[in-house]
């Protein structure tokens, strides 16, 4: 505690009160450590520090790319555009907008091909189907704002 944050400072102030406030504050701060102490798992094992960042490796490993995705040649390359910042507030707005946009855009109601075919659906019924369907979105009325 520094004096004069939170307490009157300057001269005719009391001591001995803020000598108390500074002990009490000490007193609750090594509560609070030793505390947390008991709640290690190497509080008992006196020279031990048992490192948790193994246990993090472990839950952690689900996130981590085994292969490198395609567009990338090498592994510096990747993690420099993995470390490259997306926010608004670290890029322009162009930069920004470019960054998130979808690799794929398509416009409401339009149908996307499955990657594989149902085997009781022909590739050529699923054509007529999708043929069919653009007919209808032709013979709609544009809409009105």
């Amino acid at each position: 505690m520094k004096k004069g944050w939170n307490a009157w400072a300057g001269d005719g102030v009391n001591e001995t009160k803020f000598n108390e406030k500074v002990a009490s504050a000490n007193k609750v701060r090594k509560e609070r450590i030793e505390e947390l102490r008991k709640q290690r798992a190497d509080n008992r094992m006196r020279g031990v520090i048992v490192n948790a960042e193994d246990r993090d490796k472990k839950f952690a490993n689900k996130f981590l790319v085994k292969e490198l995705p395609h567009p990338f040649n090498n592994k510096s390359h990747y993690e420099r555009v993995m470390d490259a910042a997306v926010g608004k507030e670290w890029a322009t707005l162009q930069t920004h907008k470019r960054l998130i946009q979808p690799d794929v855009l398509t416009k409401v109601g339009e149908i996307i091909k499955p990657l594989s075919f149902k085997k009781d659906v022909s590739p050529q019924t699923l054509d007529t189907l999708v043929a069919h369907r653009a007919n209808k979105r032709e013979k709609r009325a544009p809409a009105k704002f």
